[in-house]
C-alpha cells in the first residue's frame, strides 16, 4: 500500500515527542533571536545586552547541540517539567513541516501548550489526556474526505482513517487536526490553525 506520509518526507519531520518538542523550542528562540538582532540593527544597539541573563541563555541556546540543549535546562524550566511527566504509549509523532514552522509565530503560552498537546496525544493519541478533552471531536464524513484529498490519504488507508479535531490556543482560536497510524504507532499532525484557515481548506 502507498505510504503518503513516507513518500513525501521533505513535507514532514518525525521522531519521538522530545525531539519534536525539542525543535519546536529551539526554532522559537531562534526565531525571537532574529527579530531581536534585527532590531538591534534598526537602532545601532546591542539590545540582548539588557536583556536579563536567564532570557539570554535561551536566545543564544538555539545554536548549541540537543545533547548542550537538555544539560542546559534549569530544573524549574517548562521543558523539563513535561520532559518529566510520564510518557503513556510514547507514540512517535509525525508533524507536517508547516505546523512546526508556524510555531515560530507563537505566543509563549500558545508554544508552551502546543508542546503540551504533544506530549498528550504521544501518550494518548485519541486525545482524551488533553486539557478540554470535551473539545476533541471526531471529524465528520464530509470533512474527512476533504483531509484525505488535502493529504494525500487513500480512502480506508489505516483502515479506517479517523480524523481528530481540537478547539485550542489564544481565545480558543485555533484548530488542530490529527490522525493515528496504528499500525506504526505514530500519530500524524496535519493541520494547525485558525479556524477561518481552516475553512479555507474546505474550499
Amino acid at each position: 500500500m502507498k505510504d503518503y506520509f513516507k513518500d513525501n518526507p521533505e513535507l514532514w519531520t518525525t521522531g519521538s515527542f522530545k525531539e519534536i518538542a525539542r525543535i519546536i523550542e529551539q526554532e522559537w528562540w531562534e526565531e525571537k533571536n532574529k527579530q531581536l538582532s534585527k532590531l538591534s540593527g534598526s537602532m545601532d544597539t546591542e539590545l540582548i545586552e539588557f536583556i536579563p541573563e536567564d532570557l539570554r541563555r535561551k536566545l543564544l541556546g538555539c545554536e548549541i547541540s540537543p545533547e548542550e540543549f537538555d544539560e542546559e535546562l534549569p530544573d524549574n524550566s517548562f521543558l523539563l517539567q513535561v520532559f518529566k511527566r510520564n510518557e503513556g504509549k510514547g507514540f512517535e509523532v509525525r508533524c507536517n513541516n508547516k505546523i512546526r514552522r508556524d510555531c515560530r509565530k507563537l505566543t509563549p503560552k500558545e508554544k508552551e501548550e502546543t508542546i503540551t498537546i504533544l506530549h498528550s496525544l504521544s501518550s494518548e493519541p485519541t486525545g482524551s489526556t488533553l486539557d478540554r478533552p470535551n473539545n476533541v471531536k471526531v471529524m465528520k464524513k464530509a470533512s474527512k474526505r476533504i483531509f484525505e484529498k488535502t493529504f494525500g490519504v487513500s480512502p480506508g488507508y489505516n483502515s479506517p482513517t479517523i480524523f481528530y479535531q481540537y478547539t485550542c490556543g489564544r481565545s480558543l482560536r485555533k484548530r488542530l487536526v490529527w490522525m493515528i497510524e496504528e499500525n506504526y504507532n505514530r500519530v500524524v499532525l496535519l493541520f494547525y490553525g485558525t479556524r477561518e484557515k481552516m475553512n479555507r481548506v474546505w474550499g
